[in-house]
């Protein structure tokens, strides 16, 4: 998948950065999933191997504002589960479940 052409990757350019549901298909969101979960260990790394004094600020409020891609794309997964799904958005959410919970619980141990 092109990264260019995956909405996930810009500013959707739509009314109030809504979710462009007509450019996302199931590649797409699994392909942000794939690339959320990457950047988010990345930013915990970032905050647990941070030498200054940990604070509040640094670890909490830093930890909260992880994980931005891979919130959308999961967002975007479980709404159309809800309210559109089909057999491949079935199909993804059997396979990432998985690494989503793996991922969650490196975060939390």
């Amino acid at each position: 998948m092109n990264q260019n052409k995956n909405p996930f990757f810009s500013a959707y350019g739509t009314p109030y950065e809504t979710f462009p549901f007509e450019k996302i298909g199931v590649a797409e969101i699994e392909e942000a999933i794939a690339e959320g979960i990457l950047e988010e260990e990345k930013e915990i790394e970032q905050i647990a191997n941070n030498s200054a004094d940990p604070t509040f600020e640094n670890t909490i409020v830093a930890m909260e504002n992880t994980g931005r891609l891979l919130d959308r794309a999961t967002t975007v997964m479980y709404n159309l589960l809800s309210a559109n799904s089909s057999d491949e958005l079935e199909d993804l959410s059997q396979r990432v479940a998985p690494k989503l919970s793996e991922h969650s619980s490196n975060i939390k141990l």
